[in-house]
């Protein structure tokens, strides 16, 4: 990226700009000192820099941590060297939501300084509250438009706390809900409930990591929002959702048959492997029981899924 594009003003800026700018200046070296550096966060970053250019061992960078502490720290943070990147993603996201440093400091277990270098340095997006196709683009990433991959969690949260806040937030990322439960009576209970939140978090994640060349996915979303529906309504909480479960089973009902997969290892389904769909569990132990397998395999023999688009300039 040009030294012109990492500057507050410029509209293609990215969240670690004031970082950029600082390399880039003691880069250039005179070339570019009548530029300045901006702010004091970037003259900041700039002599640290120099200075940890100069250390020779561990023993001089740890000394370097005495004179920048929050600076240093936040900077660890952000490499997440030798650690989990999960702390990293977390700051980002509750930054992208709108959370205060100071939760954000207690979550993650430092100071509220150490957020505040980590925001200006790393991920500077608070003056970029009202526009949110640059949070959305430049925060997140424009990835997220052709679904986001499993492994891609720090993008899932983020865009969970740019469209729902850090409330929602909290809950998506502790996963499990926290309960207590000190009565042996409460344990079938609890465990029932936390079955019910783990299935609609799991529903969220794979609806946004749907790709519309990938209908096995979209089908996989859609299955596990049918069994939080289900689960809700016989549990007696979900009536008001009686409208979508219904929309959702007709989708099944009307399907009539899977994504591809591998059948049951049973000599008379031997016939379904290789299709390109298979058909549901309950379709197979109805087949199995009325000898109707050869009537199944009829309907499903022609089922085909679209071929993925074809890239540009490809074969």
């Amino acid at each position: 990226m040009e030294l012109a594009d990492l500057n507050p003003d410029s509209p293609v800026r990215p969240v670690d700009w004031r970082w950029r700018r600082a390399e880039a200046l003691n880069r250039l070296g005179s070339r570019a000192a009548h530029l300045g550096d901006l702010d004091r966060f970037v003259s900041v970053a700039r002599a640290f820099l120099r200075d940890h250019a100069a250390c020779h061992d561990e023993v001089d960078r740890a000394e370097l941590r005495g004179e920048y502490p929050d600076f240093f720290d936040a900077r660890a943070l952000w490499l997440a060297e030798d650690v989990d990147p999960g702390l990293r993603y977390e700051v980002a996201a509750r930054l992208l939501a709108g959370d205060t440093d100071e939760h954000i400091a207690l979550r993650v277990g430092t100071r509220v300084e150490v957020i505040r270098w980590f925001e200006a340095l790393y991920y500077h997006i608070s003056d970029k509250r009202d526009n949110e196709g640059y949070l959305l683009h430049f925060g997140i990433g424009s990835a997220v438009h052709a679904g986001v991959a499993p492994h891609e969690y720090d993008r899932y949260w983020k865009l969970v706390g740019l469209a729902m806040g850090p409330v929602v937030l909290d809950a998506v990322i502790g996963n499990y809900r926290k309960m207590r439960i000190t009565d042996p009576a409460q344990v079938e209970a609890a465990l029932s409930d936390q079955q019910r939140g783990l299935l609609r978090r799991q529903a969220l994640k794979a609806a946004g990591g749907v790709r519309l060349r990938d209908p096995s996915a979209a089908l996989t979303a859609l299955e596990l929002e049918l069994r939080c529906q289900e689960a809700e309504r016989q549990a007696g909480t979900g009536e008001s959702n009686d409208l979508v479960l219904k929309a959702l089973q007709s989708v099944f009902t009307a399907l009539r048959w899977t994504p591809p997969g591998q059948p049951p290892p049973l000599p008379e389904l031997a016939k379904f492997r290789g299709l390109a769909a298979v058909p549901r569990a309950h379709e197979l132990q109805a087949a199995i029981i009325n000898g109707t397998t050869d009537q199944l395999y009829e309907k499903l023999k022609d089922k085909k899924f679209p071929p993925p688009p074809r890239k540009e300039g490809g074969p």
